[in-house]
């Protein structure tokens, strides 16, 4: 037999035969097995215990008017994976039965495949290759097919790929499933492309799918459902699809006539028996001259021809291809009426590929046809009706624009689904010329061009980059990284980042890593370098997409010449940040802004005095001109766009269009930088105390940092006018007060090398006092005073140079005050609050009896610190009147609510309140600011968790212990997850600790406290303050819990150290209640405890 073990055997021949009960002469039809991977064509239908080889042994005697055949051939792995191979085998099958059927009776008799496993797929191939007249009509003869375990689909290629490699771990001694799984996965794109073409091109086939419905034993432990039932089956409206109770291997063994898996084998071969004979009689009786008139086929369904296949990497868009699934089939009751649907992005994302994963998934429900148009052009679509026309057989007529929509409006021909493909120009190509004059079939739109949905599509959406985990797959899959190194998976999300999650970028990366065997670190080390060059190569792999520079460089030759506001705002966008560009700070840019003048007062300054290009604000400013420009962007998916909260919209850009673009105007492109940083800088707020000044600053703090990268992009030259450094100077300092203490910093140093040897001398006062402030917080306080003392210094010296002129100015002198509002703070710091108070009440207006407004403000701040002075020395009373007439005041100044001070203020004032016995009071306060805060969304800034630890002050003195520890718990959350706090962050850091430790100890938690206390300590050891009155406090406190819970002696030392730490400061009350309640309640506690021989006190 093995020399008999590839082509065609034929176990029994009916016209050669003596078994009882066959009629000489008389075939019903050919049955040829097909066995599968790894198969044979004998010993896949042997029964391994039984020996019975059913085939040969059993059928004969129940069909003995059906010639029985194997057909064997070379089933290795490989034979399954190469379409080239697999049409070979299917070739060789055609042409061997060629060679058997020679008669004219035998060329005519019908033909029955029973396939095992993936013969079903060469039986397919079989039926679906071109071939010459005599192998076609082989194909013509086959008149049913019944499949036993084979795998026909998977949700998408991926799912196939899987399913084949279970299909090789239950055929395959040696079990490599899983080393050649993402091979599978690959591979399998030509095996999903042929049962998805059989669906469409077979004719009235009658079609029996057995599936198996036990899991199928793999060596050495493992149990595995190989082929389920979903898998198994075709989902063809006249299939019959029927359980087995076997496993995979032995869905294809009986072991006699009575087995019962074999029974309803048997009953469907003998009922083709008896449709074959029926029809055979009737030919028969028919009129023998009928017979002669030549047959006319109609049309019934459009031939499946697809002109490119599925991604085999495609990943993630379940949302979508769920919205998508919705539309055309819930409810129910929509059945096949129209529908149309519009599937928009950029060039790239991704669009094409989902819509034929969508096709390939549902392709069953549409018997009339599917249709996938280059819509392009109205020459492309004519082109492909001409082609459908002749797929379909349709007469040739002059107008086959309108053959086909008649024939495809007819009520038979209503299941269809048509996609117009590359549909971006919909201006000057009309797709609904195209839809045909019917209510029924189904419509897909895909187009750049966003005014799609709702426009010519009933419903729709735009696809965005790919979600980051997805995008990842995309990248290893594509470069055949089966097994990556951490850092080669590092490398690729650094790649997976620079590209935009873009598949298209995406899969030809991991192409050109692939066919030039490079790692994703030498892939990204080149693109960092010469990323537009990287860009630009076309990988030597079968793809038909153009590189991204290629397809998206028509489009902006396109703009150009249609548009030149749309060009300069694609421009504009390209050196924003892209993720998120606001209407309201372009508009803001744009328009005048509040600045000091040198009288101190706010004055509106025009976008075009600070640099602004007067094209860009004219753009901007009308309103028509912005809306046609995006528009246009928005017609090619360059940018995306969604509605803030205000109503105003945010747009959106890919980093790789922003890189495309650039190259497309090299020359010009620190032009355009100039243009972005210029309207960054005139709508960014410059004022702490203009109305809103915190929720601006925030929202466009993202922009400021983007196009400050950019500065360093540019040319010196570009970049050195007076104009530039000054305004991108003053943004820094003004910005420099947001975000985290790194960024603080990195202003600084750009405004102080932008101003090096400028003579502004209100930008260099600025500058001082903002870095006084910087490193202060920092935690350097001696550098904080250097800074101060070196300007101090140099205006003396400037003074006495005789070049004082500026320094007399009602601004200066405002900006002179900060400086000394900050000095006083150093001051304080250091515990030096009487001599802070001289500095502080030495500053004046120049004209205390009309000052100015910006001189107003700084009196404002400078009394806000002489109350802290005052507070912390213990007038509470005093303190609390001064404060409070400054809160009272506020209201009534626009330039100062709001503002951070006004919130520093207020928690002052609170914490008064709290210390002068009247908790509730400053809770009401509290509690009012904090929920416009929240309702505002800027309740997660630092100075509402000041706030909030103010308010927790009021419950621990209430005893509100509860309430207390949660406000508390929170914060210090909070606090520890800061990768980088600042200084003034740890100082609260550290309040809350304490007040955590006071709340234990309160309650008499003992070891709880002692272990608060010792964290409180040792923080305050990290932060440098473990001196002077309060940290005296700490240590008594945890000497008191320490004494309570047994450990005298160890109490007794820690007690003397506090006290000498006590005794060497005056008592400075920086935490509210810290140093005054709590040390009354502490120390009254420990007398108590310890006036019986306790030598302590």
């Amino acid at each position: 037999m093995s020399k008999n073990k590839y082509g065609i055997t034929v176990l029994h021949d009916p016209s050669a035969a003596t078994t009882p009960g066959a009629h000489e002469g008389r075939v019903i039809f050919d049955l040829v097995a097909i066995h599968g991977l790894n198969g044979h064509p004998l010993d896949t239908w042997t029964h391994k215990q039984s020996g019975t080889m059913w085939l040969r042994d059993i059928l004969p005697q129940l069909l003995p008017n059906v010639r029985v055949m194997t057909f064997g051939y070379n089933a290795r792995f490989k034979n399954f994976t190469t379409i080239q191979d697999l049409r070979m085998i299917a070739t060789k099958l055609l042409a061997e039965l060629v060679d058997l059927r020679n008669t004219d009776e035998e060329s005519a008799r019908p033909i029955v495949f029973i396939c095992h496993s993936l013969g079903g797929i060469i039986a397919k191939k079989a039926l679906l290759i071109g071939c010459p007249e005599e192998q076609e009509r082989i194909q013509n003869a086959v008149y049913g097919i019944i499949f036993l375990g084979t795998p026909h689909n998977g949700s998408n290629i991926a799912s196939l790929g899987k399913l084949i490699a279970n299909v090789l771990a239950a055929c395959t001694p040696l079990n490599p499933a899983r080393v050649l799984i993402a091979s599978l996965q690959k591979d399998a794109e030509g095996l999903f492309s042929i049962t998805a073409d059989f669906t469409k091109r077979r004719r009235q086939i009658h079609i029996v799918s057995f599936f198996e419905t036990k899991m199928t034993y793999i060596p050495p432990f493992m149990k595995r459902m190989i082929v389920d039932h979903h898998s198994a089956i075709l989902n063809l409206p006249d299939e019959i699809a029927i359980p087995q109770y076997s496993d995979h291997r032995e869905i294809a063994r009986f072991a006699s006539a009575s087995d019962r898996n074999f029974r309803p084998v048997l009953t469907r071969l003998k009922k083709f028996e008896e449709d074959i004979t029926n029809q055979f009689i009737r030919k028969l009786s028919q009129d023998s001259e009928s017979t002669l008139v030549p047959s006319v086929t109609k049309a019934t369904s459009v031939p499946f021809d697809l002109p490119i296949l599925p991604c085999s990497a495609f990943r993630g868009r379940d949302d979508v291809l769920d919205v998508m699934k919705k539309h055309f089939y819930e409810p129910e009751s929509r059945g096949y009426r129209r529908r149309t649907f519009a599937l928009c992005g950029l060039g790239g994302v991704g669009k094409t590929q989902t819509i034929l994963h969508f096709i390939f998934s549902h392709q069953t429900k549409y018997e009339t046809g599917v249709m996938f148009l280059n819509a392009t052009s109205r020459a492309s679509l004519s082109t492909e009706f001409a082609r459908l026309n002749e797929l379909i057989g349709l007469p040739d007529v002059k107008d086959k624009v309108a053959s086909v929509k008649r024939w495809l409006a007819k009520e038979e021909n209503s299941q269809w689904l048509m996609i117009f493909d590359n549909a971006d120009d919909l201006r000057s190509v009309p797709l609904w010329e195209y839809f045909p004059p019917s209510s029924s079939g189904h419509i897909i739109i895909v187009s750049r061009n966003q005014e799609a949905i709702g426009g010519v599509a009933q419903d729709g959406c735009s696809l965005d980059p790919l979600a980051f985990d997805d995008a990842m797959a995309v990248l290893l899959e594509t470069a055949l990284l089966r097994d990556p190194s951490s850092a080669d998976l590092q490398s690729a999300r650094d790649i997976v980042r620079l590209l935009g999650s873009l598949p298209l970028a995406l899969t030809q990366a991991g192409c050109f890593m692939r066919s030039r065997n490079k790692t994703p670190k030498e892939y990204l080390d080149l693109f960092l370098r010469v990323r537009l060059n990287v860009l630009q190569l076309q990988p030597t792999l079968q793809d038909r997409e153009r590189t991204l520079l290629s397809a998206w460089k028509v489009n902006f030759q396109q703009i150009e010449e249609e548009s030149e506001d749309a060009m300069n705002l694609l421009l504009l966008f390209c050196f924003l940040e892209p993720s998120s560009i606001s209407e309201a700070v372009l508009h803001r840019g744009s328009i005048a802004q509040q600045r000091w003048d040198e009288n101190g007062e706010l004055t509106e300054v025009s976008a075009e005095d600070e640099g602004v290009d007067v094209n860009i604000i004219r753009l901007i400013q009308s309103d028509m001109d912005f809306d046609d420009a995006i528009a246009k962007l928005r017609a090619f998916s360059f940018i995306s766009c969604n509605r803030e909260t205000n109503g105003l919209r945010n747009f959106s850009i890919h980093p790789l269009v922003q890189e495309c673009a650039i190259q497309h105007i090299s020359t010009a492109a620190d032009s355009w930088r100039l243009r972005a940083i210029f309207l960054i800088c005139h709508a960014f707020p410059r004022s702490p105390y203009e109305p809103l000044y915190g929720t601006n600053g925030r929202a466009i703090l993202p922009q400021l940092i983007h196009v400050v990268a950019e500065s360093d992009k540019m040319n010196l030259r570009t970049g050195n006018s007076p104009l530039f450094r000054r305004q991108l100077a003053a943004t820094l300092l003004a910005a420099s007060r947001f975000s985290e203490p790194s960024w603080k910093m990195e202003a600084l140093d750009r405004a102080k090398l932008l101003l090096k040897d400028d003579a502004d001398q209100y930008l260099n006062a600025w500058l001082s006092y903002r870095g006084s402030c910087i490193l202060r917080m920092a935690g350097k306080q001696s550098e904080s005073e250097r800074i101060l003392e070196a300007f101090v210094q140099s205006k003396s010296q400037l003074a006495h140079d005789g070049g004082s002129d500026g320094l007399g100015t009602p601004r200066y002198n405002a900006q002179r005050g900060e400086l000394i509002v900050s000095f006083a703070e150093n001051m304080i710091r250091r515990g030096q609050l009487d001599e802070a108070k001289s500095e502080l009440c030495e500053w004046s207006a120049l004209d205390p009896v009309a000052p100015s407004t910006f001189e107003r403000i700084i009196l404002r701040a400078r009394d806000i610190t002489l109350g802290k002075v005052l507070r912390y020395q213990g007038n509470f009373t005093e303190a609390f009147m001064l404060l409070n007439e400054v809160l009272e005041g506020s209201p009534t100044d626009d330039c100062f609510e709001g503002s951070g001070w006004y919130r520093v203020l207020l928690s002052g004032v609170a914490e008064l309140h709290t210390e002068l016995g009247r908790p509730v009071e400053a809770e009401r306060l509290l509690t009012q600011e904090l929920k416009l805060m929240k309702e505002s969304g800027s309740q997660e800034i630092a100075v509402c968790r000041r706030l909030r630890i103010s308010l927790a002050e009021t419950f621990l003195e209430r005893g509100m212990f509860s309430e207390a520890t949660e406000i508390l718990s929170v914060l210090s959350t909070i606090y520890k997850s800061m990768d980088k706090p600042d200084h003034a962050t740890k100082i609260n850091h550290l309040r809350v600790q304490v007040s955590l430790a006071r709340v234990s100890h309160l309650q008499s938690h003992w070891t709880e406290a002692l272990e608060l206390w010792n964290e409180a300590l040792a923080f305050s050891a990290r932060l440098k303050v473990d001196f002077g009155f309060s940290a005296g406090m700490m240590r008594f406190s945890k000497g008191h819990a320490l004494h309570v819970l047994g450990k005298t002696e160890e109490s007794h030392e820690l007690m003397k150290e506090a006290r000498k730490l006590m005794d060497a400061e005056p008592r400075i009350l920086w935490i509210a209640g810290f140093c005054t309640r709590w040390w009354t309640y502490v120390t009254g506690l420990m007398e108590e405890e310890c006036k019986e021989g306790c030598d302590m006190m």
